[in-house]
């Protein structure tokens, strides 16, 4: 049973509250550089974010069969889940198409907002996308086709800071 009176909690919604709002997940853009596909940031409905971590851990052994952890190598090479809505005009298949033909990789920036306003951004680099084959479905008639897979791309720690402070343009 929780023990709780209303200043305590005061005191803790306080404490969470002095760190300002969340991040929404949904507040998000994936915008692909060159090759004119820029505008396809509105179609991208799911995309790693990347974070800055250590790789792993190394285990170093010890006297008395004593053992220690030290942190690895920064990760660079990274990769998550990716989803597009197609359109009927074809787009996501087209950039799919014109990735291979430039080589299978792209640069990309992804937002904390859209990239017109944005509260901060990460370059990523040298990404390629290895997509599922979506599935058709004549039952489905309630949401986009997906395009969906993984993508894999490497990312240094590079953050800059937006141009708003509330997702709105300046």
């Amino acid at each position: 049973m929780a023990v709780s009176n209303g200043v305590y909690l005061k005191q803790n919604w306080s404490s969470i509250r002095a760190h300002g709002d969340k991040v929404i997940n949904s507040d998000g853009t994936l915008e692909i550089i060159g090759m004119g596909h820029e505008v396809l940031w509105n179609l991208t409905k799911q995309f790693p974010w990347p974070m800055a971590t250590v790789a792993g851990e190394i285990e170093i052994p010890g006297p008395l069969g004593m053992t220690m952890f030290q942190p690895q190598q920064t990760k660079i090479n990274h990769q998550g889940q990716v989803a597009f809505q197609e359109v009927r005009a074809g787009e996501i298949d087209n950039l799919l198409i014109d990735l291979i033909y430039g080589g299978g990789k792209f640069d990309a920036r992804v937002y904390e907002g859209t990239p017109t306003a944005y509260l901060r951004k990460k370059d990523i680099y040298e990404c390629f996308i290895v997509v599922d084959n979506p599935d058709r479905d004549f039952e489905n008639r309630s949401q986009p086709l997906l395009i969906s897979g993984n993508m894999f791309f490497h990312y240094f720690g590079e953050i800059e800071q937006g141009n708003s402070t509330d997702y709105r343009p300046a």
